[in-house]
């Protein structure tokens, strides 16, 4: 850590920054994989991947709304009620089937 004293403003800490990581790395999975590929890992494995509403390509701003609800840590309640989630509804998107997953 010897070489990172210093690049840090002092209101942040190391350990900040280590809470911080997993929500940091879970918004770059998320974002990076919908925003080249339109899927991720999972939605490879289950033949799906995001679309909006009309079935178009998602635009950038959409993607990132989509991804930013994820990080709220009681989205995945949105479920109860609803096949879609928050994430879904939000940001005018929805996981499509491209594929026979038999």
């Amino acid at each position: 850590m010897g070489c990172f004293v210093g690049i840090l403003p002092s209101f942040i800490s190391y350990e900040v920054l280590f809470q911080l990581s997993p929500f940091v790395v879970h918004f770059l999975y998320y974002f990076v994989m919908e925003s080249t590929t339109y899927r991720t890992i999972g939605k490879y494995c289950t033949g799906t991947r995001v679309v909006t509403t009309d079935g178009s390509r998602p635009s950038t701003s959409q993607l990132l709304r989509r991804t930013i609800i994820r990080t709220v840590p009681i989205e995945c309640l949105s479920f109860i009620y609803d096949q879609s989630g928050h994430h879904d509804i939000l940001s005018d998107t929805r996981a499509i089937t491209t594929r026979s997953t038999r």
